[in-house]
């Protein structure tokens, strides 16, 4: 799995709960090499996130409510120190919440309750938005997540992750 990973860029589906990842001792194992972010609970670090969330007309019904309570769930685990902004698209992209503070979760979890579905799935410009807000942001770590239920109708999003990786921003990708 790791050259799989590492050398040809494929990915890799986890699933997970209460006892697995830093909560299930899967610190310095294998699989944490697998992942883009670390499993360790240590030191307290800045974290600068953007939430990239389809919304085309393929996500109506149990695939939206599944892809604004992982939202919401991923904005209830940020500490008060970290930022997070949001985002979605259809045909465009929209900014539901620019990269902000936690200060102000209670007016971004009220912005993404909001989130209504639209047409298309074009996700290049909310990659690039999500980039743009986060590569000159001072955090010590920036990540992207990306909750979709298929594949983009467009094609320029992958040179844009791309770019991401090389100015040390992670990115992964959840399917709904």
């Amino acid at each position: 799995l790791e050259t799989y990973v590492e050398k040809y860029g494929g990915g890799v589906l986890t699933t997970g709960g209460s006892n697995t990842y830093a909560y299930g001792s899967m610190t310095d194992t294998a699989f944490e090499d697998l992942l883009p972010v670390t499993l360790e609970l240590g030191e307290e670090q800045v974290v600068a996130m953007m939430l990239v969330v389809d919304t085309s007309s393929s996500m109506q019904g149990l695939n939206h409510r599944m892809a604004i309570q992982g939202t919401m769930q991923c904005i209830e685990a940020l500490e008060e120190k970290d930022y997070v902004g949001v985002l979605t698209f259809d045909r465009t992209a929209h900014v539901i919440y620019d990269l902000a503070s936690m200060e102000l979760k209670d007016d971004i979890l009220e912005a993404v309750e909001a989130i209504e579905l639209g047409r298309g799935t074009y996700m290049t410009d909310a990659t690039r938005e999500a980039y743009n807000q986060l590569k000159d942001f001072e955090a010590d770590k920036k990540h992207v997540i990306i909750l979709s239920d298929g594949e983009p109708q467009d094609s320029g999003y992958i040179r844009v992750v791309k770019q991401m990786a090389a100015n040390g921003i992670t990115v992964s990708a959840i399917a709904v």
